[in-house]
């Protein structure tokens, strides 16, 4: 029996969000081929690893014992090849990264430039989402690392704050608001701009 590396990966991915649509679009293969994919498994191991229900796929008993397994596995994998590549003298492995989109097209260029300048054998990708995306593909082990806006406190992660911004006031000159102090209250500021509460 030879067991795919990529198909046990795309297995594991589909197990985890629950849907064969939304592991495709995270894998950006077409869903007919992660099908294929997990059709080629269940032959190969002659057993069923998904069931199908209204809101997804669940892995069957043997589903789950395979995603135990998997994972193991292509971490294995993983530090052999990084192993290997230190008796070479080269440090490499894979980096996967997400960034808000508003900082996205600022941020990328310069850190997939430098970041291959400094680990030329290793591989980096960039994965631009929404903040509460991110976190979920952090939490699912999809990125290693990602810059967010404001997360949530948990325990299973850890946070370094890098950066904070001026919030700045700016109206009308019409407005009620004085805009001359240094400070402007943020019920001052609202109820100027006519928003209540």
């Amino acid at each position: 029996m030879t067991l795919d590396l990529k198909h046990l990966q795309s297995f594991i991915r589909i197990v985890e969000f629950g849907s064969l649509t939304r592991a495709a679009a995270t894998l950006d293969v077409s869903q007919s081929l992660l099908s294929r994919q997990v059709r080629q498994l269940e032959i190969e191991l002659g057993t069923h690893l998904l069931e199908r229900n209204g809101r997804g796929v669940v892995p069957t008993e043997a589903g789950r014992e395979l995603v135990e397994h998997g994972r193991g596995i292509l971490r294995q994998v993983e530090v052999a090849r990084l192993s290997l590549g230190s008796v070479r003298g080269v440090q490499g492995g894979k980096l996967a990264i997400g960034v808000p989109p508003s900082v996205g097209s600022l941020l990328t260029v310069e850190l997939v430039t430098r970041f291959r300048e400094r680990y030329p054998a290793a591989q980096i990708s960039v994965v631009e989402a929404l903040s509460a995306s991110l976190l979920e593909w952090l939490q699912l082990g999809r990125l290693d690392c990602a810059l967010l806006y404001n997360p949530a406190v948990n325990a299973n992660m850890r946070f370094r704050h890098v950066h904070s911004e001026m919030l700045h006031l700016i109206g009308s000159s019409r407005a009620d608001v004085n805009c001359s102090p240094e400070i402007v209250g943020l019920r001052s500021a609202l109820s100027s701009a006519g928003v209540t509460r």
